[in-house]
């Protein structure tokens, strides 16, 4: 996941930027990295986001309007890092910083889940439900 070396200080950046974006204390964020199995962070911060009505989108890395995380790589060696961002530039680093990735590779929305739409058809004397799913396209986060 996002690891640094010993000494720096270690992971965080993940659980700190999606407290920020939410609106909730570090405490009430979970600690992503403690399960060392390779990528079970990404369910569980799935997970976490719908446990709190957010859907995680994952975009290309150019700036965009609003609240996004942008992911890549840490001015400070070869591991990868998260920050906050709003329109564009940095609102929020976990390091206090640094602040500024070296190399962006994706960027984090976390947009609204909007209820479903449930409608009651009948087709042969028989109930059938369909659910229609929708999202919003440009999210406003805090």
């Amino acid at each position: 996941m996002i690891r640094e070396p010993a000494g720096i200080r270690q992971g965080g950046c993940l659980r700190s930027a999606l407290a920020y974006v939410l609106g909730l204390g570090e405490g009430e964020v979970p600690d992503f990295e403690a399960d060392p199995t390779p990528y079970s962070w990404y369910e569980a911060v799935r997970a976490f986001l719908a446990s709190h009505g957010r859907q995680w989108h994952i975009h290309a890395p150019w700036p965009r309007p609003g609240l996004y995380v942008a992911y890549g790589w840490s001015p400070r060696g070869p591991w990868k890092h998260v920050v906050v961002m709003r329109d564009g530039a940095v609102e929020y680093d976990y390091e206090g910083g640094a602040g500024v990735l070296t190399e962006t590779l994706e960027v984090w929305t976390f947009d609204p889940i909007e209820p479903s739409t449930r409608l009651d058809t009948s087709a042969g004397g028989r109930d059938t439900e369909i659910v229609v799913h929708t999202r919003c396209l440009l999210p406003q986060i805090g």
